[in-house]
């Protein structure tokens, strides 16, 4: 009953989300994808921290700033990466990356819709828009089949790549991902 609980999307701008998952007020839960949130949420993390444990504040704001300077770098590193990108539409199976897109200008596309796998009408929808936006990239994830995006990448000759925006090593993944982004030119 003591235990303190902080809300870390509070006063983040959210994204409506495009799948079933129970997400508070149909927000879009996957926050972490984008550098800028993270960044919010960590200062919250601190307040927290520094609240709950006065003694520890040094080192706390020692910490963040350490984290801060690392998020600015990969931040930094992202919209390089994707500066001269002509491509900036992607296609995904499942739609976990919005924040990321919204961040650096990109537009995500998602097989799943709902909640739900995309039905024949829906594929022949993303199979025209991908091939209208001059989608080159289609991103599947380990947990989730990624038939039907393998499928609509053949019929418009995009690469396929795995991604993992649940990877442990968060910072390398974004990085790889915008690499990715930006050699499918």
């Amino acid at each position: 009953p003591n235990v303190k609980m902080v809300s870390l999307s509070e006063g983040l701008t959210m994204l409506p989300h495009g799948h079933g998952e129970a997400a508070a007020d149909g927000e879009d839960p996957h926050v972490w994808t984008s550098p800028l949130n993270v960044r919010l949420m960590a200062a919250k993390i601190h307040a927290a921290l520094c609240e709950a444990d006065s003694a520890g504040t040094a080192y706390y704001t020692h910490r963040l700033q350490a984290f801060e300077q690392s998020i600015d770098s990969l931040d930094a590193a992202i919209k390089l990466l994707l500066k001269d990108c002509p491509h900036r539409t992607f296609l995904i199976q499942h739609p976990a990356l919005g924040y990321f897109a919204r961040d650096y200008g990109l537009r995500q596309l998602s097989v799943e819709h709902e909640g739900k796998e995309a039905g024949t009408a829906r594929v022949e929808q993303l199979i025209r828009t991908c091939r209208t936006e001059g989608v080159h990239t289609v991103f599947v994830q380990p947990e989730h089949s990624g038939r039907v995006a393998n499928a609509i990448a053949k019929e418009v000759g995009a690469e396929v790549q795995e991604v993992n925006p649940l990877s442990y090593d968060w910072e390398a993944e974004l990085l790889r991902i915008a690499k990715v982004l930006s050699d499918g030119n």
